[in-house]
């Protein structure tokens, strides 16, 4: 075993002693070579099976660029509509009150003012009473004042989307994406026995397996901007590869080259945090889950369930880390797997012969 080989091995292994996660997969690439792809831990800690390469894992909050902010560019693309458009040019009953100038961009962004998020399927885990309490959103601070990351903006993207195509997100996404492109590591309704549980919903009474863990995404179904999405390690690596600057894995591209130029770019103007389209930008201020090497104007995002996606699109450097920390308990390993993101970083990086 190489030395970086047993520096990453005893990393994983003493996050699993430290109860980061159940289990864990690794991909971590350099365009077309794979540098280490592998998996740790249990699928589930009831039946304590071993967690294989492959399994398909709730990637929850990655769903916002991988699905909603893709599927928006390539309606920008298509002439569809504007990312400059107002929300309430869509959704009417934005049209008065402190929404009614906030853009779809705004949205994207996170600078809409709304609050981080809302339990919108409470009480009854209604999607009717759901949708009424989502269409009457108002913003907790002055629009595009500052950044406050919300699932709610992805939820009413969504609904943009359904009015813009007449169809679902997920249908839309599917029909663009999914299908044309034979992407088999991505779907929303994956092979539940590949799946490793998550947790256990008060609501839907059961321990999600192969279902969306997100409430609020739950209910929504279908037209969940925010979460929803499954994938497996190399599903995710064949999607973010349309963001490289030199995409290899499409016979041909899914952006125009100025929708790609776009969707690297951060659409934030200062002093606001850097936001690309949909995805996180890296950047020099706060918590930084990447490390410290990732280059900035990296890009990438978590997910709740303990998932997360880093790449520099340049030189094509890519880290697909998906865990189900959840499964553990979701207050206890919050704060686990946000000190054990940049280390794992940190550590790939700097074993990686790389100038970005």
């Amino acid at each position: 075993m190489s030395d970086f080989a047993h520096k990453l091995d005893r990393l994983f292994t003493q996050a699993l002693t430290d109860q980061v996660f159940p289990g864990a997969e690794l991909l971590f690439t350099r365009r077309k070579e794979v540098i280490a792809h592998q998996a740790w831990g249990k699928r589930s800690l009831s039946d304590n099976k071993e967690l294989r390469l492959g399994a398909w894992f709730d990637l929850a909050s990655l769903t916002k660029p991988l699905v909603t902010g893709t599927s928006l560019l390539l309606l920008a693309e298509e002439g569809e509509l504007f990312l400059s458009d107002r929300l309430a040019h869509f959704l009417p009953s934005f049209n008065t009150g402190p929404m009614h100038d906030v853009t779809l961009m705004d949205l994207i962004t996170h600078r809409s003012g709304l609050s981080a998020w809302e339990p919108l399927f409470e009480p009854h885990f209604n999607k009717t009473e759901a949708l009424a309490r989502l269409m009457k959103l108002q913003p907790q601070s002055q629009p595009r004042s500052q950044v406050v990351y919300s699932c709610l903006n992805y939820l009413l993207l969504a609904q943009v989307v359904r009015k813009v195509t007449k169809m679902s997100l997920q249908e839309y996404f599917k029909q663009k994406v999914i299908l044309p492109f034979q992407l088999e590591g991505l779907s929303f309704a994956p092979p539940r026995a590949d799946c490793p549980p998550t947790s256990y919903c008060s609501h839907r009474k059961r321990l999600l397996q192969g279902e969306v863990q997100d409430q609020n995404a739950a209910l929504f179904g279908e037209d969940a901007g925010n979460a929803g999405l499954f994938g497996t390690a190399l599903g995710v690596w064949d999607l973010a590869q349309a963001y490289f600057d030199q995409p290899f894995r499409f016979a041909k591209p899914l952006f125009s080259p100025v929708g790609q130029a776009l969707a690297k770019r951060n659409q934030n103007p200062l002093p606001l945090f850097p936001r690309a389209i949909g995805w996180d930008y890296r950047h020099q201020q706060g918590y930084q889950s990447a490390g410290d090497f990732m280059p900035l104007g990296s890009l990438g995002h978590l997910g709740f369930t303990g998932t997360s996606c880093w790449f520099h699109p340049s030189s094509g450097v890519s880290v697909i880390l998906l865990t189900h920390r959840v499964q553990i308990d979701i207050q206890e390993t919050t704060q686990k797997i946000r000190n054990f993101r940049p280390r794992l970083h940190n550590l790939l990086l700097s074993h990686l012969d790389f100038t970005p």
